[in-house]
């Protein structure tokens, strides 16, 4: 990335993950650049975008070796600010990037949050954001828009027996299951307590009903480790399909 920002942007390249996490911790920085490399390559970024909290500080442009319009949408629902693709690195491309990828940060500074704060799914918010363009999509074609509402069953009893720690590492751990379990376009958000829901747009819905209540149960198939322990956790569905 040498010589791509011109020299006033203060650019700094780390040529790790641990040393990009000291670079971030001792020195306040607008804007962090992901770009793929010998040691990270594009199936590292997803657990970077989801995982590292001093990420979540900052406003993130994506370099990749894929093209945009398949890497970047993925980036993006991740959580990217932007994504450029490396064969269009040069000019001013990069540099425009960053930039926008800063004044997205300091819009999310003074807009309410979109995203949940112990799982980074997206919340309620965003989730009836994006249902409303699913619905005006489907106004242009003849595709189905399906949303599961899940509740994890006894979840109030978890917490008073196993203590609050153990509530919120069932619910990190179901919203992982769930992200894994469903494709990238399909959109899982936690909506609040223990409830989540699923939004899957796409021809035949109802047809594919079975195969996606699968993928729900096999979410709480396996039991969550806590503190040593298997615990089994069990959930409530329901379905909606809009007509």
């Amino acid at each position: 990335l040498h010589g791509l920002l011109d020299d006033a942007t203060g650019l700094t390249v780390a040529q790790s993950l641990d040393e990009a996490r000291t670079l971030l911790q001792a020195h306040e920085r607008d804007c962090l650049v992901l770009a793929t490399s010998d040691a990270m390559g594009y199936d590292t970024i997803p657990s970077v975008l989801q995982h590292e909290d001093l990420v979540h500080r900052l406003p993130v442009v994506v370099v990749g070796d894929g093209p945009a319009w398949q890497d970047g949408k993925h980036a993006l629902s991740l959580g990217a600010d932007d994504y450029v693709a490396r064969d269009e690195l040069g000019g001013q491309r990069l540099f425009s990037s960053v930039l926008l990828a800063i004044e997205r940060g300091r819009r999310r500074a003074v807009e309410p949050p979109i995203r949940d704060a112990l799982t980074g799914l997206p919340n309620r918010l965003l989730f009836m954001d994006r249902l409303r363009l699913a619905f005006a999509r489907r106004e242009r074609s003849s595709a189905d828009v399906l949303v599961m509402f899940i509740d994890v069953d006894s979840f109030k009893e978890i917490n008073d027996l196993l203590g609050h720690a153990a509530g919120d590492t069932v619910l990190r751990t179901v919203a992982q299951r769930l992200r894994t379990s469903f494709r990238v376009s399909d959109t899982v958000a936690r909506l609040g307590g223990d409830e989540f829901a699923v939004m899957c747009e796409g021809p035949e819905l109802r047809s594919l009903l079975p195969k996606l209540e699968a993928k729900v149960a096999e979410v709480f198939r396996q039991p969550i480790p806590i503190e040593g322990e298997d615990l089994a956790v069990l959930a409530s569905t329901g379905v909606v399909f809009a007509e």
